[in-house]
C-alpha cells in the first residue's frame, strides 16, 4: 500500500529525544491516518553534521544511499521535526549535491496548515503545567529556513497558554549552543550558552521555554540540569500532541 507521507525523525530525535518522536508519530498518524511511513531504526543520518565539519566530497556516496532509501518509500512528502534535517533535505541536497527529493516540510508547517484548514483543533486545557511560555527560534528553522510565524501561530492557538517573546527573537534570536557540531566538540561551551537563554527565560517569568528543534530541546534540558535552572523545557510537538483533537 502506498503511503505518501514519510516521517523523518532525524538522529537527535530518534536517539536522544524519544518524547519528540512519540509526539511526532501521534500528530502525523492523526492527520494522515494510514498514509504515514516511519522508517524508525532503518532511518539514516541526513549528513548535516558532516557538512558542518566540511566533509562535502566524502558525503557524495553516502547521500546517494540516503536518497535511495527515501525514494524507495514512494513518499511524495517528507515531514520532519528536525530543522537540521529540514534544511539539509530541502536545500543542501539540491544546492550541493544536485539531488531532487520529494517536497520537504517541517512539522510546524504541517500543523499550522492543518489548523488553518480546520483539520486540527488544539485544546489548551489538556496541557497541564504550561500557562506562560517563551518561544525560542531554532537557528536552522528560523534564520536559515525562514520559518518564524508557524510555531507562534500554533502556540497562540493553544487556549490558556500565553506566548511571551524574548527580546532577541526571530532573525536576531540567540543560538541554543547545541547546533553546528559545537555540542560534540565543546559541550561545556554549548551548555554555558544554553544556560544564558534559560536564565533569560526565567527573567521573563515563564513556566517553560518552548522550541521546535530536538537539538535545542536536548541542550536546554542538559543545561537546566547542569546549572540547576528551575524552568521546564518542552518541544512544540509535545504541546500539540498533548492538546490534539481531530475534528
Amino acid at each position: 500500500m502506498k503511503r505518501p507521507v514519510l516521517c523523518w525523525l532525524g538522529c537527535t530525535t530518534r536517539l536522544r529525544a524519544p518524547g519528540i518522536a512519540e509526539a511526532t508519530f501521534k500528530i502525523l498518524h492523526s492527520l494522515f491516518p494510514g498514509e504515514v511511513t516511519c522508517l524508525r531504526d532503518e532511518e539514516l543520518c541526513c549528513g548535516r553534521g558532516a557538512l558542518c565539519y566540511g566533509y562535502v566530497k566524502e558525503l557524495g556516496g553516502y547521500v546517494k544511499r540516503v536518497v535511495e532509501l527515501i525514494l524507495n518509500t514512494n513518499a511524495s512528502l517528507i515531514v520532519t521535526p528536525c530543522p537540521a534535517c529540514y534544511r539539509t533535505f530541502a536545500r543542501d541536497y539540491r544546492d550541493i549535491f544536485g539531488v531532487k527529493l520529494p517536497k520537504v516540510k517541517h512539522l510546524t508547517e504541517i500543523i499550522a496548515e492543518a489548523i488553518k484548514e480546520g483539520k486540527l483543533v488544539l485544546q489548551g486545557e489538556s496541557v497541564k503545567g504550561y500557562r506562560k511560555v517563551a518561544y525560542h527560534d531554532p537557528c536552522e528553522l528560523g534564520r536559515r529556513m525562514g520559518v518564524f510565524e508557524e510555531p507562534r501561530f500554533i502556540l497562540r492557538r493553544l487556549p490558556g497558554i500565553e506566548l511571551v517573546e524574548f527580546e532577541e527573537r526571530m532573525e536576531d534570536s540567540l543560538c541554543c549552543g547545541g547546533g553546528g557540531g559545537i555540542w560534540g566538540l565543546h559541550p561545556e561551551v554549548s551548555m554555558a550558552i544554553a544556560s544564558e537563554r534559560l536564565r533569560e527565560a526565567r527573567r521573563l517569568g515563564v513556566d517553560a521555554i518552548v522550541s521546535a528543534c530536538p537539538q535545542c530541546y536536548v541542550n536546554f534540558r542538559y543545561a537546566s540540569e547542569r546549572y540547576d535552572i528551575p524552568i521546564k523545557v518542552i518541544d512544540i510537538s509535545q504541546l500539540v500532541a498533548e492538546s490534539l483533537a481531530i475534528p
